[in-house]
């Protein structure tokens, strides 16, 4: 069965993605950690 979902994507001041957010019937939080010397 499909359902409506919205995903939302928290970003730091360089454009690194730090966290996103699914909402919908499962709701998640998937936190990202990057390096503090690369861009991965």
């Amino acid at each position: 069965q499909v359902s409506n979902y919205t995903q939302r994507y928290s970003y730091d001041a360089t454009g690194n993605l730090l966290q996103m957010r699914h909402e919908g019937a499962h709701h998640f939080t998937r936190n990202m950690h990057v390096a503090p010397d690369s861009n991965r």
